[in-house]
């Protein structure tokens, strides 16, 4: 299975004009950015739990304010994609990670809440090949990689 999809990514890299590191830096940003967005929001504590990293988890948590500021904490976990992505250099450096700690996100995932009854990660990760393609478009046509 590995073997496959490394063969797949060469192959998306290739029609990129061989720029991996744009390719790859944009799929994260992408499917994160997706992931947080589907994150259904009551307090806003979920969606602002989505952590990015390199080389290992982040299962800290940002530290809760009480307010119900559902775009504020899209745009806060979206804020922190860019510093650790503008960093990554996939040949050089280890996995990128995305993680988020809060207790109840399992169950969020699996239908828990009537606002993303299908789950986030479960549907973004369906979006894979298309979000690839449309990184490798984008850097093909000199679009920004993020």
């Amino acid at each position: 299975m590995a073997g496959a999809f490394s063969r797949d990514i060469s192959a998306w890299v290739k029609k990129a004009g061989g720029d991996m590191v744009a390719v790859v830096r944009t799929v994260c940003f992408t499917i994160s950015a997706r992931v947080i967005m589907r994150t259904p929001v009551d307090t806003g504590l979920a969606r602002s739990g989505w952590m990015p990293s390199i080389g290992a988890p982040d299962l800290t948590h940002p530290d809760p304010r009480g307010e119900n500021e559902a775009e504020g904490s899209a745009q806060e976990s979206r804020d922190r994609l860019r510093p650790v992505l503008d960093g990554y250099d996939p040949a050089a450096q280890n996995s990128f990670f995305f993680t988020n700690s809060v207790k109840y996100i399992v169950p969020l995932e699996y239908g828990h809440s009537k606002q993303a009854p299908q789950g986030m990660l479960r549907l973004t990760v369906a979006e894979f090949a298309t979000v690839t393609t449309e990184a490798v478009n984008t850097v093909n046509n000199g679009g920004a990689a993020l």
